[in-house]
């Protein structure tokens, strides 16, 4: 199975995970709804389906250029989790996050998620 599923809107790194107030972390609301609202456009696209074992996953990215490419794999990953669409993210084998655009205004993932058969086991 390949999941191919396209989000819109605003990219929240994942250094920005955290904030602090009154003396303690906490999570940040904002980080939080971004990953909900990935989480709920894969849900829906995958319409039940649960990819056991190996997977891979390739990000399109269209983001601001002052964004790494690298700070945004954390929450996709923590999406595709959080979405039921994988069981755990360590089940990801393989991750490649690509910038294809820069974005004025609002960002856009584009996911692609195949199931692997035939990969190399951990030594």
């Amino acid at each position: 199975m390949t999941l191919m599923v396209k989000w819109e809107g605003r990219a929240i790194a994942a250094n920005r995970r955290l904030a602090q107030g009154k003396g303690r972390f906490y999570s940040e609301p904002r980080y939080q709804n971004f990953i909900n609202s990935m989480a709920w456009l894969l849900k829906k696209k995958a319409r039940g389906q649960v990819l056991k074992g190996d997977v891979a996953v390739r990000l399109e990215l269209v983001i601001p250029k002052q964004m790494d490419t690298d700070s945004l794999i954390k929450p996709c990953m923590d999406a595709l989790q959080r979405s039921g669409v994988i069981v755990n993210d360590n089940q990801v084998r393989m991750v490649t996050g690509e910038r294809i655009g820069v974005a004025n205004g609002e960002s856009r993932i584009t996911f692609f998620v195949r199931q692997e058969t035939g990969m190399v086991p951990d030594a």
